[in-house]
């Protein structure tokens, strides 16, 4: 297997591990984690670190080119986009100005409302996670 080069990894174990505390994105972790023990133990290859984090060979081998490619800024840059709302943005707007000022007793009545206004249709578990995109008030009515 080949040797990997550790002398690029720039931060300090202290610095990692502070890291792992302040990094929004908690899958984020196990990549400061894979650089920790990179560090920590010369004698450890990718495939060990694959092992000891249970992930794939393949990602760790990912994450390491990250990082020798664009150091912890590329590493910790965290590319994944969620899908795109079935709102637009306007609509979004007209629902959350609707929920201030209309008391709805549940998210059925919500999703109700949805459906009726803007012709899409939304399961409860839907309407829960835009009530929590949203970040409003009305997040738990059942």
């Amino acid at each position: 297997m080949k040797v990997i080069n550790r002398e690029i990894i720039k931060e300090s174990l202290e610095e990692l591990t502070n890291l792992q505390k302040t990094v929004k994105h908690p899958r984020l972790v196990n990549r400061l984690i894979m650089l920790s023990l990179l560090k920590k133990d010369p004698k450890l290859s990718l495939k060990d670190v694959s092992t000891i984090l249970n992930f794939d060979y393949r990602t760790i081998k990912t994450w390491w080119i990250k990082y020798k490619k664009g150091g912890i800024d590329e590493l910790l840059n965290w590319n994944v986009k969620g899908r795109k709302s079935w709102l637009s943005d306007e609509q979004l707007k007209l629902l959350k100005d609707k929920l201030k000022e209309k008391d709805f007793k549940t998210q059925k009545e919500i999703a109700e409302f949805i459906e009726k206004e803007f012709g899409v249709r939304y399961s409860q578990q839907g309407v829960s996670r835009l009530l929590k995109k949203l970040d409003t008030k009305n997040r738990n009515p059942s």
